[in-house]
């Protein structure tokens, strides 16, 4: 419960003091200022800072007696103002796409660009996994994925499963995927059921291989290639990087591996892991 309600503060960008305050008050009858100070052994003036700033989020809420006292609004509320709030900035920065890509569109005329090889290091969850399902969203027949490494977690593979389940339902693609045996119940039915039609491809590789790297390849066009992380820096700061690229000659040499483990992975675990979830071999 407590991971929870901090995981719920944390996206509302709460401080530590407006988390204290909000949820004594949550816990107690309206309480005066000095009420709060005094509970929380902090000064009057910080304490109505902190008040002022949740008052003006919406969060508190002041009664009209004097001297006043603050009660908070229900979290179930703040949370449907929060969404609204977001939906609206997402609804903004789709307007503005559309703007900037018809300033471009304009821009660009009459000029020959050479696609250049470039480089990008990406760091930290927040930017790499919008990155990485931006990269599936724009693949339009291949997409290779080698993930074998422990570090791509139960939540990084529901991300991956649902972006390819929307794009399945969209486009006639085809996605190869790799992964250690040890990570074979992270897939879905839902993505399993794809080998039907044979858009979605995945075999398993023994752990003792050792083979500690994950990357993904679209269309031979782009590569995002992840970095491996001290096991200490990412359990504890949840920090991860990685760096994309459109060089040719990098993306050859990581279709060329993927295609040689491609070819020498263990296609009997996978179908043994396909018939224990109810599918077939005939079915695919």
């Amino acid at each position: 419960m407590f991971d929870k309600r901090s995981k719920i503060f944390s996206d509302l960008c709460l401080t530590k003091g407006e988390i204290a305050i909000y949820t004594l008050l949550a816990k107690h009858r309206p309480l005066k200022c000095d009420e709060i100070a005094k509970s929380l052994c902090e000064s009057r003036a910080k304490v109505f800072r902190i008040l002022k700033v949740l008052e003006t989020a919406g969060m508190v809420e002041k009664t009209i007696q004097k001297p006043a006292r603050f009660v908070v609004v229900p979290l179930e509320s703040i949370l449907d103002l929060f969404i609204k709030r977001k939906q609206q900035e997402a609804s903004l920065l789709e307007e503005s796409r559309k703007t900037a890509r018809d300033l471009w569109t304009n821009l660009a005329q009459n000029k020959n660009y050479v696609d250049l090889d470039r480089f990008a290091v990406i760091e930290g969850r927040k930017s790499i996994y919008p990155k990485m399902l931006q990269i599936i969203e724009k693949t339009k027949t291949e997409l290779l994925v080698l993930i074998c490494d422990n570090s791509f977690s139960k939540n990084n593979w529901l991300q991956l499963n649902e972006s390819l389940r929307k794009k399945i339902s969209k486009s006639e693609f085809v996605a190869k995927i790799i992964c250690s045996s040890e990570q074979k119940n992270h897939f879905s039915k839902q993505i399993v059921s794809s080998r039907r039609k044979g858009q979605i491809k995945e075999t398993f590789l023994e752990s003792d291989l050792n083979l500690n790297c994950r990357y993904i390849v679209s269309d031979t066009k782009e590569a995002l290639i992840f970095t491996k992380v001290a096991e200490s820096q990412f359990l504890y700061n949840n920090f991860e990087s990685c760096f994309w690229t459109n060089n040719e000659s990098i993306i050859a040499i990581l279709k060329t591996l993927f295609e040689k483990l491609w070819l020498n992975a263990d296609f009997d675990q996978s179908n043994f892991f396909l018939r224990k979830i109810g599918y077939s071999d005939n079915s695919i």
